[in-house]
């Protein structure tokens, strides 16, 4: 053979030989160490007569892709000091115990405890891991690099500063897990601060990719859970911790049949679940929430920092100050309940405070103390087929931002034994289509200033005036096709002689006189019944056969009632939120949060939807307004051009995003302006430029209290 030939022959040989070569996780048939009590590091540790007596001794032996089997007992591991960890795993590895309470694996409150890191898979079963502490900010375990690991049936408990902390770029999947007694220190003040630090101890901190099920993090020095970056977490309950109990900073989390209760014992104002951006570097928190139970905390819900949340088929109950507080981004509620929040004479409502926007849809509001919604200056706030009842202490509905209410129910709560309270209560943007106001101690409706318009809207049976403006301004703009029946206190309505009256449109009805209405019925005439289950969402006033409301109205028609049923039935729609004999459906496709427009060419700010109306100003080429109503044909569109002003501006003038056909109708004013009244009422004021109230308008809702 050729010489050369033969040592090229031998050269690829060996490099076959390294390719092939099994990686060192490949080297070995998988070993099994043993660790017990009775063990020796010194033992090979590979029978159980012989095994290892500390869970570092056996790692110091195990190899890739091994098993570590620890028996019932308690282990004082001693830590690697250099490292500030006990127990190092950099390899792929199962380490298995008799169960929680039986094998038992103490830090001795000195260093930190498992420390895994590098890339592998790795499964930690049936274990207590504890006392973790000192100087080391490596916690009980400790996730980092590429490791994918599992947790199962594990105790995590009296750790510093945290008992599970994740950073690796794998999945990390804890399962019955239970997480406790995380320790928070105070530090000696810092060089430069006269003040000492706190280091709260959370139960969880993740930083990668978790998934957390039948998990129970309770009694921890901070939050319960700090997320900040992708986490699903199922069927578990997160309670009695000294901070906030999910505390979301970044990322992405989706939360199913989660519990979330009695948390923030430390007495800080906190929320059960804190949605917020913690780090501006890093994306906003988005939350999806379903069939969960947030309950007993300081604030149930928090949202802020241009946070997102959809809340789904949950429970926001009994917590301390308010269920849901919306201060920044947005958040969107089905099928919740928010009820038995707050506290009386807090300075928030009970139920929900929103200062963003915040879309609620076939949801209750119930029971609350303080109230049940309060929409602040700056809030957009949306209400789709959902009850607002027995509220109690403050307004069922308070607003000064921007409100759109439809297929929704107002009833039977109760305010202060004064005859200013009302149940809605409007000093901004308001527009109530489709619903029914009810049963309330006070003012069914009274508006203060701002705008408010009502369509289609039931008001009846309350203990005080159905409704009533204010002497201070033009509070009401239009009522359009609304019933007023059988209400307390003053009568049906308080305007007009020396109060601002409305701009009439359609037919609307009372059964007093007070509203000066053409058409104006008795009680017992107006043939409407109690309110009661008639189908739909909401209880609603059904009119009943005969009456005069039936297939009176006129204008605008929306396509169904408030309880989904199709209008209209008959010659034509039925004055107010029912329409007698149509049937109740189901709820269909959720309504977008809010509209915009932006111009694609200069455009008049018009008074009415047309030409004919008289322009004030133009709105510019670029500019982008909120869309918060349209005309029956949506060729004209009613946007907001500045706080509490709107005017209508041509379809044709702006490119719109989102669904049109989802924006309320609104009534075209008459041209010229004419009031449907039996008696002349005052001259009505320019609704576009609501003037300032009076000092006694901001305390009180009876016009009567300004004499």
């Amino acid at each position: 053979m050729n010489k050369k030939f033969f040592v090229i022959t031998c050269f690829i040989v060996l490099i076959l030989i390294a390719c092939t070569r099994p990686a060192r996780s490949e080297r070995h048939d998988s070993t099994i160490y043993y660790v017990a009590t009775t063990g020796n590091d010194s033992n090979p540790c590979t029978e159980p007569s012989a095994p290892c007596l500390t869970v570092r001794g056996a790692l110091a032996k195990s190899d890739a892709d091994d098993k570590i089997i620890v028996a019932a007992g308690t282990y004082n591991e001693i830590p690697i000091s250099s490292v500030g960890a006990a127990l190092i795993i950099e390899e792929s590895l199962w380490i298995q115990g008799e169960g929680p309470g039986e094998t038992i694996i103490d830090l001795g409150a000195a260093y930190g405890g498992f420390l895994v890191t590098g890339t592998g898979s790795v499964r930690m079963e049936e274990f207590t891991i504890q006392n973790t502490g000192g100087p080391s900010l490596i916690s009980c375990i400790d996730i980092r690099d590429e490791m994918l690991v599992t947790v199962e049936n594990v105790e995590v408990t009296r750790c510093h500063p945290s008992g599970i902390a994740n950073s690796s770029d794998a999945l990390v999947t804890l399962t019955n897990v239970s997480v406790s007694g995380a320790i928070a220190e105070t530090t000696a003040p810092a060089e430069g601060l006269a003040e000492a630090v706190i280091i709260y101890g959370t139960g969880v901190v993740n930083r990668g990719e978790m998934l957390i099920t039948g998990a129970t993090i309770g009694e921890n020095g901070g939050a319960g859970l700090e997320n900040w970056a992708n986490l699903t977490m199922t069927d578990s309950v997160v309670e009695n911790n000294n901070r906030e109990g999910v505390l979301l900073l970044a990322g992405e989390a989706d939360l199913s049949g989660v519990q979330i209760i009695n948390n923030g014992l430390d007495g800080s104002y906190v929320a059960g679940l804190d949605i917020q951006s913690g780090d501006t570097r890093l994306s906003a928190a988005v939350a999806t929430v379903s069939g969960s139970v947030i309950s007993e905390n300081p604030e149930g819900i928090h949202i802020f920092d241009n946070s997102f949340l959809i809340l789904e088929d949950s429970t926001v109950s009994e917590n301390r100050e308010t269920g849901i507080f919306v201060e920044d981004g947005e958040a969107q509620l089905t099928n919740v309940d928010v009820t038995a929040n707050g506290t009386l004479g807090y300075v928030r409502t009970g139920g929900i405070t929103n200062q963003a926007t915040l879309l609620i849809r076939n949801s209750r509001i119930f029971q609350n103390l303080n109230g049940g919604i309060f929409n602040e200056e700056t809030g957009y706030l949306n209400v789709y087929e959902t009850n607002i009842v027995e509220n109690n202490g403050g307004s069922a509905l308070l607003n000064y931002g921007n409100a759109s209410i439809e297929n929704s129910l107002i009833a039977n709560n109760t305010g202060p034994l004064e005859e200013s309270w009302a149940a809605v209560s409007n000093i901004g943007n308001m527009t109530i289509l489709n619903s029914t106001i009810s049963g309330n101690s006070g003012i069914g409706i009274g508006a203060l200033r701002g705008s408010l318009f009502l369509s289609y809207v039931t008001v009846a049976e309350n203990g005080g005036t159905g409704i009533a403006s204010h002497i201070s301004g033009a509070a009401i703009s239009r009522i359009h096709n609304v019933l007023v029946a059988r209400n307390g206190g003053r009568g049906d309505c308080l305007f007009g002689s020396g109060y601002p009256y409305p701009t009439l449109a359609g037919v609307n009805m009372d059964t007093d006189g007070s509203c000066h209405f053409p058409s104006t019925y008795t009680a017992g005439a107006i043939l409407l019944d109690s309110l009661q289950d008639n189908g739909g969402p909401t209880l609603t006033h059904a009119l009943l056969a005969g009456s005069p409301a039936i297939d009176a109205a006129t204008g605008a028609c929306p396509a169904s009632d408030q309880r989904l049923a199709t209008r209209p039935f008959g010659l034509a729609c039925d004055v107010g939120a029912y329409e007698a004999a149509g049937s109740a459906t189901s709820s269909g496709t959720p309504v977008p949060l809010v509209l915009s427009a932006t111009f694609i060419q200069n455009a008049n700010c018009r008074f009415g939807p047309g030409t004919a109306y008289e322009s004030d100003d133009v709105l510019l080429e670029g500019q982008n307004v909120p869309v918060e109503g349209r005309s029956a044909d949506s060729s004209w569109l009613w946007v907001l051009r500045g706080p509490n002003k709107h005017c209508w501006v041509s379809a044709i003038t702006v490119n719109v995003s989102g669904d049109l056909s989802a924006a309320p109708l609104i009534a075209a004013p008459t041209l010229p302006a004419v009031i449907e009244s039996s008696e002349a009422p005052p001259p009505l004021p320019d609704v576009t430029e609501s003037p300032e109230p009076t000092v006694c308008a901001t305390t009180q809702m009876d016009p009567k209290a300004c004499d």
